[in-house]
């Protein structure tokens, strides 16, 4: 129900806003981006819940799913694209029986 509120307030504010296939359990909601004069609205999603749906969907390892989705998702090009917000969490993989630390996924 919320994706589907997200959805809609999205494409009441911007109907060219892009939305990520088969990625709505990692939609967090909506942001708005200032670029000169002009104010527009796109979809935001998880970095970290966007590699949790390819993990599961695709049967990936962690890293085989961060490298596809780097360069596959995060790196795409264009207006008004989504964007992609990294929360800095641990990888949900209870699933497996284990979880990816921040400190496994990032040099501090």
């Amino acid at each position: 129900m919320l994706h589907d509120k997200t959805v809609q307030a999205l494409k009441e504010s911007n109907p060219n806003a892009l939305l990520a296939d088969g990625l709505d359990d990692a939609l967090l909601g909506v942001v708005t981006v200032h670029t000169g004069k002009e104010v527009t609205q796109l979809a935001a999603y998880s970095v970290q819940k966007v590699i949790e749906v390819i993990m599961r969907r695709d049967d990936m390892q962690y890293a085989d799913a961060e490298e596809y989705a780097s360069s596959n998702i995060f790196n795409a090009h264009g207006e008004n694209l989504p964007v992609y917000i990294d929360e800095l969490r641990h990888i949900n993989m209870t699933w497996l029986g284990m979880k990816v630390r921040p400190e496994d996924m990032y040099e501090f």
